[in-house]
């Protein structure tokens, strides 16, 4: 997967370059909860201003388009599909991505230096979610929010879209992360912790950038 320049992606999604968007995921299978907040949240999200694109998984709902309006009267849309291709341009033009906490979801946050609120999957085989979303969360590449913590996320996810301080030191950390770790390197230290293991060197000794 490759990072595409932020304004390349949206021309390709045909998402305004102006408004800010937020990418919603829940691994190839979808995630009923993301899906439910998404839709419980969709027209406030909207009227701050907030597009929304949400990949719901196979057999949750159909592809397609809706528009609302911001508070300032501006058309705002939101996008739905069972299922993509365009990891890569959508990572590449979100402002933020919500999504699940699996290893390869996480490598390719790295890679297109996307800012993320992480809600790992609690049946995960031996809790290994929750593992990869705290090592992000330490490594400053953005927030954990439990299942059970849905009703704080559209507050969290507003406070990193307009905060533009925050959500710059996630790119700073992201950035750092993937120019000192390739990809595959992230994902087997992923991995490794997932397993309960003693992470490499360079990850126990490397400090997250203060936030």
């Amino acid at each position: 997967m490759t990072r595409l320049p932020r304004q390349e992606a949206r021309a390709q999604l045909g998402v305004d370059p102006l408004q800010k968007l937020v990418v919603v995921v829940g691994g190839s299978q979808g995630a009923g909860p993301l899906n439910k907040w998404v839709e419980d949240n969709l027209q406030s999200l909207a009227h701050e201003g907030v597009q929304v694109w949400c990949v719901t998984g196979p057999g949750k709902g159909d592809a397609r388009v809706r528009e609302f309006h911001a508070r300032n009267g501006a058309v705002v849309r939101a996008w739905s599909e069972p299922f993509t291709e365009r990891v890569g341009p959508l990572f590449s033009a979100a402002d933020l991505v919500v999504s699940r906490a699996g290893a390869g979801t996480l490598a390719e946050l790295v890679r297109c230096e996307t800012p993320a609120v992480l809600v790992p999957y609690p049946f995960a085989a031996d809790n290994h979610q929750q593992a990869n979303a705290r090592h992000f969360e330490q490594q400053g590449g953005g927030l954990v929010i439990d299942e059970t913590g849905l009703s704080r996320l559209k507050q969290e996810v507003l406070d990193v879209l307009f905060n533009d301080w925050l959500s710059g030191k996630f790119r700073d950390n992201l950035r750092r992360m993937a120019q000192e770790n390739t990809t595959e390197t992230i994902v087997a230290d992923l991995e490794a912790l997932a397993r309960g293991e003693t992470p490499p060197r360079h990850l126990r000794h490397h400090p997250a950038a203060a936030l």
